[in-house]
């Protein structure tokens, strides 16, 4: 094979029978991966020295070789120095019970004061196993940025130790990534892959490519899959199966974001069958696979996934519970379900992270739906839409909204309640917005589709048929154009005799099937300038307050608004509830949601989906706050005075 930086950046600390060793091997081997088999092998069949026997530990890692690991490990164990690389052979074949000890042992070779570059290999092997071991921790993660710039300080003390400046940035752009800083985690990743192209470290190279893929693929799914492919060509080269597989879940996961869903469960399933072969942990892949099988519905076979991987993480991975309890919920196995619900939730609330809780909040929902308790099971679906709205991801809150609209239709046709189809419909409404505002086009054909499956559930089947032929309008464009079959399907739909349970589930069926892309939101800045409280049926102002100092000094101008909300409430017509409603008044957005007694006035400078966000919250909050004086109200107004510090408190949030 062709000499590679991988190999050589080790040359300079390497003594001359170790040097002159890697260069006769690598002249022997076909690619990397070889190399790495045939070093390994060589120094088992003899007795070697401690340099030999590291560098054949640490070559083995590489490439997931476990037999050679193990074999060096009973052989060459008096080495304290091959220790890490021992233990790190258990933990990636996913015994997580060795993570403590591991640690142990590389700070143990990091106290005798090793050489510069040995301490720096041993750091970044640290940092590598805390990443994932503390990903929940923000304050550990950020502890391993300051061990990263340590690591950096050595790696420039000295021109040879250089070499080693890309996978520093490259774990310094993982962390920065899991922080929210992601601009200078994608900066950090450029600047390495241009230091591993320096260095000719193309195993690196490889794996930045691999973490580029997989970052873009929330905004640039296109350029992702190229990156994708350029990776899997070089780990092709060096024959590194289990990069490729981490490839393969990449794309596995791109695909997932693209809605195609056939193509996500092949990448899936190859990346597992491979990552078997090689004897090395799953446990990620499969819990990914897991949640695109619970998504379309195939509960058995997410079943099926997760066990195989859930015992070896049982105890340490809040997605394996999670996803485990809504699978055997959604087959009627409610005890085991029960089980691990609380030991995901548990996992979750340790870690404080906000993508857990709401998983938590969805496991929970599904498992209440599931025993037949629809007022738990809404509480937690909208709990777990309220902490999704805070994640920069769209591919948090979209799901929420359709999860819980889901579940609101499936209340109605059971109850035929019309407050439930009417949330329904409000809460598509939020999507449209939220789809308008983002430029999310074919989300919202989706949107379209899914309201006049409601509106024919309500019996207006010209209104459903309204609705639909201004999605096809929308998908005269050339990228929404795959779309334009789906959207005549639901067009032939609409002059159809079908039953209820048939609707509803038709409804569950194009939510099942929406793509859902996970770019991150773009901020609409607004200003809230004030907010009205109506008591419904009255008519009657019971709170308000105002923020901008213009209606402040300006007593007729908030009369006149507050007359103006007074009257459109008493006059709401009853075929517009379950929309967004807005009214321009003195060039003011006066954004109005309703609930059971109130109607609440949200005064902004314009109509955005975050607006509505803290309209809602504050909504919800009031009526829990007040909820006996509204049902039974007296005429005593300044029982809501002290809502002022729940709008305070709303608006800090």
């Amino acid at each position: 094979m062709k000499p590679i930086g991988t190999i050589t950046k080790f040359y300079p600390f390497m003594d001359d029978e170790t040097r002159e060793f890697t260069e006769e091997t690598m002249r022997a081997a076909e690619n990397y991966r070889d190399f790495a088999i045939l070093f390994g092998r060589k120094v088992v069949s003899q007795e070697s020295s401690r340099w030999l026997v590291y560098f054949a530990a640490r070559f083995a890692l590489v490439f997931d070789l476990f037999d050679v690991s193990d074999k060096l490990g009973e052989q060459y164990l008096y080495y304290d120095i091959i220790r890490p690389w021992i233990l790190v052979s258990h933990f990636k074949r996913g015994d997580m019970k060795v993570v403590p000890e591991l640690l142990e042992v590389i700070d143990n070779v990091l106290a005798g004061d090793p050489e510069d570059w040995l301490s720096l290999d041993m750091q970044l092997l640290r940092i590598e196993v805390l990443g994932p071991y503390t990903s929940a921790k923000p304050a550990d993660r950020r502890d391993l940025l300051v061990a990263l710039n340590k690591a950096e300080k050595v790696s420039t003390s000295r021109l040879e130790l250089e070499a080693f400046t890309c996978e520093i940035q490259l774990a310094r752009a993982d962390i920065l990534y899991s922080l929210g800083e992601h601009e200078k985690a994608l900066e950090q990743a450029k600047m390495a892959l241009e230091e591993s192209k320096e260095c000719d470290d193309q195993f690196i190279e490889a794996w930045i490519l691999g973490w580029m893929a997989g970052i873009l693929k929330n905004t640039d799914a296109k350029r992702a899959i190229e990156l994708a492919g350029l990776s899997e060509r070089i780990h092709s080269i060096l024959g590194n199966l289990g990069g490729i597989a981490s490839i393969l879940n990449t794309l596995g996961l791109t695909y997932t974001i693209l809605g195609e869903t056939s193509e996500a469960i092949g990448c899936f399933r190859s990346a597992i069958k491979i990552r078997n072969s090689l004897g090395s942990d799953h446990s990620t892949i499969s819990i990914n696979l897991s949640r695109i099988y619970l998504r379309v519905g195939r509960a058995k076979e997410a079943l099926k996934t997760i066990e195989d991987v859930i015992e070896k993480l049982r105890g340490h991975s809040a997605w394996a519970h999670l996803i485990m309890s809504q699978a055997l919920s959604l087959i009627g196995r409610f005890d085991e379900a029960a089980e691990h619900l609380e030991i995901g939730s548990e996992l979750a609330f340790r870690s404080g992270r906000e993508s857990l809780l709401a998983l938590q909040c969805t496991a929970r929902g599904v498992f209440e739906r599931e025993t037949g308790d629809m007022e738990s099971a809404l509480h937690n679906f909208r709990q777990a839409l309220q902490i999704s709205e805070q994640q920069p991801f769209l591919i948090h809150t979209i799901p929420a909204l359709i999860r819980l609209a889901e579940l609101e239709v499936q209340v109605f046709s059971e109850t035929n309640d019309r407050d439930h189809i009417e949330t329904a419909q409000l809460l598509l409404s939020r999507l449209e917005q939220l789809a308008r505002e983002q430029e999310l086009q074919a989300v919202l054909v989706d949107v379209f589709v899914l309201k006049a499956n409601l509106r024919k559930l309500e019996g207006q089947e010209e209104t459903a048929h309204e609705i639909l032929k201004k999605a096809l309008e929308y998908c005269k464009s050339p990228e929404l154009k795959p779309m334009i079959a789906g959207v005549e399907v639901s067009i032939s739909h609409t002059r159809k005799e079908e039953s209820r349970a048939e609707m509803t589930e038709r409804f569950s069926e194009h939510i099942h099937s929406m793509a859902v892309p996970a770019v991150q939101a773009r901020e609409i800045p607004f200003t809230i300038l004030g907010c009205i409280m109506i008591l419904s049926t009255p008519g009657l102002e019971i709170f308000s307050r105002f923020i901008d100092t213009t209606l402040i000094q300006n007593p007729a101008k908030v009369a006149d608004l507050i007359s103006a909300v007074s009257s459109f409430t008493r006059t709401l017509r009853k075929d517009l509830r379950g929309e967004l409603q807005s009214i321009i008044h003195h060039e003011i957005a006066v954004l109005l949601e309703y609930s059971e007694h109130l109607t609440c006035a949200l005064l902004s400078d314009k109509d955005t989906y975050d607006a509505r966000v803290l309209q809602r919250r504050f909504l919800e909050q009031f009526e829990e706050e007040f909820s006996d004086h509204l049902a039974e109200f007296e005429g005593d107004v300044q029982v809501f005075s002290s809502a002022d510090q729940i709008f305070e408190r709303i608006l800090s949030e």
